[in-house]
């Protein structure tokens, strides 16, 4: 890969980073040690408030115009600069974002920009040129589906939004097959590669069935004897938390000694879709009959303690990109329950034998979950045939040598080699 090679300078550009929540920014989070360790130099541009512990940040933060990009701090090791941008979605606040990063860009003199997010990238048809005009080659990682209105003028609009930006790119990465299909069949046809989601399988590991997995318990608040289902990611409509709310009041009926956790944030947008959501969530929990037995822990630096913690993950979405939480779960030796979501990628391994796949209803959902509940053999035999997969197929270090070496072609060559063109890892 890039060892023993002088530094390549790498900007990551994203909308939320530390200390707001998103998948794919959490996952780059994790990738960053390694990407530095293969002779990389990344530093972070993003539009997130610092941490309101940090006093100083803040009042910083607080005394900057729209626009302006606060001095760098460290943060877990990375050199993180936050855009000031106005609330909301709009044109103008794309293009503040976009000036920034550009100019942000120039100064550092940065070989590739990474963008997660194409919000910057909207506002301008020149995006692509500029950049190579300033020497810097783009990277765009994928994480989403979309799903499109029925009326057709209004879905070529939307799939022109996501396919113009794009295609002034110069490479685009993909965490899945189904999802290369997805950008291929919106039309974008600039060079690809599909680098599968990585797990820690240090972290993200098996627990002793009896120590550990008592201590956690214990120390998180869980009692011994609990039946734990945990929900991982922010409590939102796409994730499907209504439907898994709905389905645990039947699992919860039948079976007094079930728990449902539910990590992750509570996301408040400021929409009335996300208000009627979280009105919607707090109705179905009081009448579920088992509101004392809903548990919402937020936000928590300890997922793997939460996974190791349960006896079945459940993620009933209704749109996702890899869903890396699942490989996560997958990882530390619990059954997965899935739905058929938009987006469910082969490398997941097999339904029925890796994880399990459930009917998109209230019903077939509580089902699945009591099963594996009652059945503590059959919870065994998927947890560990999920285990398994992961550690032969998904390890972190995987994707990690694949981003090293698309960011070394690109900064060295202006192009990837044909030994970059990663392939999905499905047997």
């Amino acid at each position: 890969m890039t060892r023993g090679l002088a530094p390549i300078r790498v900007c990551l550009v994203t909308q939320r980073w530390a200390p707001s929540f998103a998948g794919a920014a959490l996952r780059f989070r994790q990738y960053l040690p390694g990407l530095r360790k293969r002779g990389l130099e990344v530093d972070v541009v993003c539009s997130t408030a610092p941490s309101e512990d940090a006093h100083e940040s803040v009042s910083r933060w607080e005394e900057l115009e729209f626009g302006q990009i606060m001095q760098a701090e460290d943060v877990e090791g990375t050199c993180v600069r936050r855009v000031k941008l106005p609330a909301g979605r709009s044109l103008g606040r794309n293009m503040l974002f976009r000036r920034a990063v550009i100019r942000h860009l120039g100064e550092t003199r940065a070989a590739v920009v990474q963008f997660l997010t194409l919000a910057p990238l909207r506002t301008y048809p020149g995006n692509g040129p500029k950049l190579k005009k300033i020497g810097v080659r783009s990277v765009f990682t994928g994480t989403q589906m979309w799903t499109f209105s029925n009326h057709t003028v209004k879905r070529t609009l939307q799939r022109h939004w996501i396919r113009h930006p794009i295609q002034r790119l110069d490479h685009l990465v993909v965490s899945s097959l189904v999802m290369r299909d997805f950008y291929r069949s919106l039309g974008v046809n600039v060079p690809m590669s599909v680098v599968p989601n990585g797990v820690n399988v240090e972290r993200f590991r098996p627990g002793d069935p009896d120590a550990e997995r008592r201590a956690t318990r214990d120390m998180l608040g869980i009692s011994r004897t609990a039946n734990v289902v945990v929900f991982v990611g922010s409590i939102i409509r796409r994730k499907g938390v209504d439907l898994l709310i709905d389905a645990f009041a039947r699992v919860a009926a039948e079976d007094p000694l079930a728990e449902l956790v539910l990590v992750g944030p509570q996301v408040d947008d400021g929409t009335d879709e996300g208000r009627t959501f979280k009105a919607q969530i707090n109705e179905s929990v009081c009448r579920s009959g088992a509101a004392g037995r809903i548990h919402f822990a937020g936000q928590v630096p300890s997922v793997d303690m939460y996974l190791r913690a349960s006896d079945v993950f459940v993620l009933p979405s209704r749109r996702e990109g890899m869903g890396n939480v699942v490989l996560e779960a997958m990882a530390t030796g619990i059954p997965a329950v899935l739905t058929p979501y938009l987006g469910l990628p082969e490398e997941f391994g097999k339904p029925g034998t890796q994880y399990t796949l459930s009917a998109p209803d209230a019903t077939s959902l509580a089902s699945n979950i009591g099963s594996l509940l009652r059945n503590p053999d059959r919870r065994q035999a998927i947890g560990d045939a999920g285990q398994r997969w992961v550690s032969d197929h998904m390890n972190m270090s995987v994707a990690i040598d694949a981003y090293a070496q698309i960011y070394h072609d690109l900064a060295v060559h202006g192009t990837l080699g044909t030994q970059s063109q990663a392939l999905s890892c499905i047997d």
